[in-house]
């Protein structure tokens, strides 16, 4: 789509954040210190660990209005086109290219829509289509190998 990674710019400043009203920017994040299911009786134990990575990349956000709600992205509006892999330096801090085959058992891209309601307040037959944050994550090597 014509919105596609042109609707929010990437915070490349490690270890900051932007000055209060400036924005709105994204940024890869690292995926460490988030608490996560553990063992392989997380159900019975109920541990939980800080995670050290993240098996994905995020590639691009976008913020996005439309007449109806924002749906079925990569069929409807990427036309089935997904994000070529991120260059090397970004995925795999120097590491081997991207190697995923059709054969690996988890997706090369992952797109998350998240949808919010655009207007505040409940009113009653109001259709309010809604904004979403749209992201598009691409596997790490790491994850592959």
């Amino acid at each position: 789509p014509e919105w596609w990674g042109q609707t929010m710019d990437e915070w490349n400043e490690p270890d900051t954040f932007p000055e209060t009203g400036e924005g709105p920017y994204w940024s890869k994040g690292h995926g460490e210190g988030f608490m996560v299911r553990t063992g392989p009786n997380y159900k019975k134990e109920g541990l939980k660990t800080q995670s050290q990575s993240s098996m994905y990349v995020a590639v691009s956000c976008d913020a996005v209005r439309g007449q109806d709600k924002i749906t079925d992205v990569v069929t409807k509006y990427a036309h089935g086109r997904l994000p070529p892999p991120p260059s090397c330096s970004e995925s795999s801090q120097g590491a081997a290219p991207m190697e995923w085959t059709r054969d690996c058992p988890l997706p090369r891209v992952i797109c998350i829509n998240m949808m919010m309601p655009h207007t505040t307040g409940v009113v009653p037959m109001v259709k309010d289509a809604g904004c979403s944050f749209v992201g598009f994550f691409h596997i790490k090597p790491e994850t592959i190998r």
